[in-house]
């Protein structure tokens, strides 16, 4: 009987997924069919708009870096390392604790808004740092690469007893006790964001250089402090107002005050991609999430 539970969780999981897959390629079959889909990637929020790229670029030849498969690997290894030491949350619970981390629970709105500004720091923060690597020569982006463009947003330091303060350039800094950061580290929120925008970039062509494993744990590091110090103050909003969810305007509000939008410079489209490479490629990808699911979920049944 247990076999049999077993046998039976592990096909929904894969049918769950495998829909969710379609959906994707479906999409990229959209994307690359639209023309208007084929320019500067989108980004967070009404207020972000594209720039040129970096005003040493166009002496540069063109990076030839793709979120390839040694990045995916880096960054499902990091989930992998992450759900097979703890149990794995389903979106619901993870849901469900995102809710109520600070008390006042997120509209779906919120939560939808809250990913896309994850997204939109991240490609910030992983573009800026590509085009400094593209000029250094360098071909894998490292700790020391991109702690530069890590303090450009925020600088993490720790007390003995585990609080950790978020200082910001232009803000007020935010504290965070080391329950709640131990509690939103053992949950792929951030990682999955890193893998999202890596996604994204490849179906467009837009180059991302390698991350490797010190770079990518650094990367998830700020954004679960920035997502952690957001929250937090979203949260005082709400309970300011009495009002009894975060809706998106509240949580962007928050975001923004400590990371107002910046430009992204948009980098050159790969003119040899195709829908097909693109699509093979998303597929080993999703093939690789579902083998690391189901062993996270076979390590705690």
């Amino acid at each position: 009987m247990a076999r049999e539970q077993a046998g039976v969780t592990k096909a929904a999981v894969i049918a769950v997924i495998a829909g969710l897959g379609l959906v994707a390629a479906v999409s990229i079959v959209m994307t690359r069919a639209d023309p208007a889909s084929q320019g500067t990637p989108p980004v967070a929020g009404p207020t972000v708009t594209p720039a040129p790229a970096p005003e040493h670029a166009p002496n540069l030849p063109v990076p030839v870096f793709d979120f390839d498969r040694n990045t995916a690997s880096t960054v499902l290894l990091a989930i992998r390392r992450l759900e097979s030491d703890r149990d794995p949350k389903c979106h619901s619970t993870a849901c469900r604790f995102e809710n109520f981390i600070y008390g006042t629970p997120l509209t779906a709105d919120a939560r939808d808004r809250k990913v896309e500004l994850q997204k939109e720091l991240i490609l910030r923060v992983w573009s800026d740092a590509t085009w400094a690597a593209a000029k250094a020569g360098d071909r894998t982006l490292t700790r020391q690469g991109l702690q530069p463009f890590i303090d450009r947003v925020a600088t993490i330091t720790e007390d003995d007893d585990g609080t950790v303060l978020v200082r910001f350039p232009d803000a007020e800094p935010v504290e965070i006790s080391p329950v709640r950061r131990r509690q939103f580290a053992t949950i792929a929120y951030s990682l999955r964001a890193l893998l999202a925008v890596g996604q994204d970039a490849a179906l467009r062509g837009t180059p991302l250089a390698p991350l490797d494993d010190d770079a990518t744990a650094l990367l998830e590091e700020l954004v679960n402090a920035v997502t952690l110090c957001a929250l937090k103050l979203a949260d005082h909003q709400a309970r300011r107002t009495s009002a009894p969810e975060v809706g998106d305007e509240v949580l962007v509000d928050a975001w923004l005050s400590l990371v107002p939008p910046a430009a992204v410079a948009p980098g050159p489209i790969r003119a040899d991609g195709s829908v097909a490479e693109a699509q093979r490629a998303g597929r080993e990808v999703l093939f690789s999430m579902i083998d690391n699911k189901v062993a996270a979920y076979r390590a705690y049944n």
